[in-house]
């Protein structure tokens, strides 16, 4: 009996150790990170340099939220390197907190950079599981890294106000509400369909839709003004809002 005793009390003491071991290697997983740790992804651009035929240089700038105690503000962290894959390599070593993306509002591609072809940018977004395939798509004149450093009285980030520009665009000027970055996955993958994006611009001080962007596959060919673009949303899509003024004469 005292022998039995003695098991089953070791036995115990065994299962003890054993949670308390458990919860140890646990703790940090277990235990939630302050959001004042983090930095939260609001957006990225996309550049490219190709001054050099046989040289090409990818940027992205990532606008990440700055979370304190009292304010919501933005940082952009640009990085350079030959691939994409090698850009976050280079990024990391730059960042003294935790990076979690997901929470992707727009990409920002630049002219230059989508004239020369998209196609690597999506492959390695589509094969990240983490980034968010319904964040806005859109194309820039000039830097991308220029407009996401822009600062927008009332908005934490550029990327804030284009996305609320992305989204009323739909209110008027015909605009679809196609833009997002699966749509991209889809018309850069499909036979036949020539995929198009809004184009925007610094333009009096302020961020501006100024036109359209008009894709070949995974290559920008042709930038449309703003009377091309409503009457090519006309054309093209079934389910549109804007106001269209026919004069007769003077």
């Amino acid at each position: 009996m005292r022998k039995n005793a003695r098991l089953r009390k070791a036995h115990r003491i065994a299962i003890l150790i054993g949670l308390l071991a458990i919860g140890y290697f646990m703790k940090d997983r277990l235990i939630g990170q302050p959001t004042e740790g983090l930095l939260i992804d609001a957006g990225i651009g996309f550049d490219v340099e190709t001054a050099d035929a046989d040289k090409v240089d990818y940027t992205t700038s990532v606008s990440s939220y700055v979370l304190t105690e009292n304010s919501v503000t933005s940082a952009v962290y640009a990085s350079s390197a030959p691939n994409f894959p090698q850009i976050r390599e280079v990024r990391q070593r730059g960042l003294n907190k935790r990076f979690i993306a997901g929470f992707e509002k727009v990409y920002v591609i630049s002219e230059d950079y989508a004239r020369y072809g998209i196609r690597n940018m999506l492959d390695i977004l589509f094969k990240d599981q983490f980034i968010n395939d319904n964040g806005y798509v859109v194309v820039c004149g000039g830097k991308a890294q220029e407009i996401m450093k822009q600062e927008i009285p009332g908005y934490p980030s550029s990327v804030d106000f284009i996305e609320g520009m992305i989204d009323v665009g739909y209110t008027n000027n015909f605009f679809s509400k196609k833009y997002a970055l699966i749509d991209v996955f889809k018309f850069v993958g499909s036979e036949g369909v020539n995929g198009v994006l809004p184009y925007i611009e610094l333009k009096d001080g302020r961020i501006q839709v100024t036109g359209m962007a008009l894709f070949s596959q995974d290559k920008m060919v042709e930038k449309l003004d703003m009377e091309e673009t409503r009457m090519l949303n006309i054309l093209r899509e079934n389910i549109s809002n804007g106001i269209l003024t026919i004069q007769k004469s003077p």
